[in-house]
């Protein structure tokens, strides 16, 4: 075992706590501390792995590159995503491209490796229906989120976005050319994100997407806080994970 990957994984863990428990108690600074600090192990975890290369053409990644990436780019993001956002990202933070085949598979292999593997810390598992705790189609998410992170209310896809552009604007990359790009299709979402050649983008985006965030956040965090409870009362671990059969 590579005891300095665990280290930055343990690590990882802890800044995500720490990050959490910042945002529940609205701990603005913290957060962003956390958020910078997890980023940066983030990293050296990602170069002590093999760190992709950055290319001026689109590239295919091999399979199990495919998921490993799938699974850091879920982690930048920090909320939810489509494999569309999850392929958009990644190309544009990495110039590589996801491929669908790859990605429509990432569920089921992630299901049998939990069942034969001890050990692992995360998987890439559905996002949760928060009123039937079935899997929602085409959405995932990281298992170490909390249960909360994980469920799906009907309020939750605009602050999943949201908190996904905040995210995006405030990495370390998202100077570079194609994370500016995207960022300003984003902002095409985003009421009051005002963008043209002498904004800064990071701030205009974060800007609007933070103030659109604290009029609806609540209203979702309720939500997600209620159906938690309920899936903590009825579903068993692996559901809790992997969502209710569904009828």
């Amino acid at each position: 075992m590579d005891e300095a990957l665990t280290a930055l994984e343990r690590e990882m863990e802890q800044l995500r706590r720490d990050a959490r428990t910042a945002h529940a108690d609205q701990d603005h600074p913290t957060v962003r501390a956390a958020c910078e600090q997890l980023r940066r192990v983030e990293s050296a975890w990602y170069a002590r792995i093999g760190q992709l290369p950055q290319h001026s053409a689109t590239a295919q990644l091999p399979p199990l590159r495919s998921k490993e990436q799938m699974r850091l780019t879920l982690a930048m993001i920090g909320a939810p995503a489509a494999p569309k956002d999850i392929r958009k990202v990644t190309l544009a933070f990495t110039g590589m491209d996801l491929p669908w085949s790859r990605l429509a598979s990432v569920r089921r292999d992630e299901r049998r490796r939990y069942a034969t593997s001890a050990g692992t810390t995360s998987y890439i598992c559905p996002a949760l229906n928060a009123d039937t705790f079935v899997p929602v189609r085409g959405l995932y998410a990281l298992s170490d989120w909390p249960l909360e992170h994980r469920l799906h209310a009907r309020t939750s896809a605009r602050v999943d976005f949201l908190t996904m552009v905040t995210r995006l604007a405030a990495h370390e990359q998202s100077a570079t050319p194609p994370v500016r790009e995207l960022l300003r299709r984003m902002a095409d979402e985003i009421a009051g994100a005002t963008v043209n050649e002498s904004t800064l983008i990071t701030a205009a985006v974060t800007r609007a997407a933070e103030t659109e965030l604290r009029t609806i956040v609540q209203d979702d965090r309720a939500r997600r806080t209620a159906a938690a409870r309920a899936a903590r009362r009825d579903l068993d671990p692996v559901e809790q994970i992997f969502g209710a059969p569904r009828n």
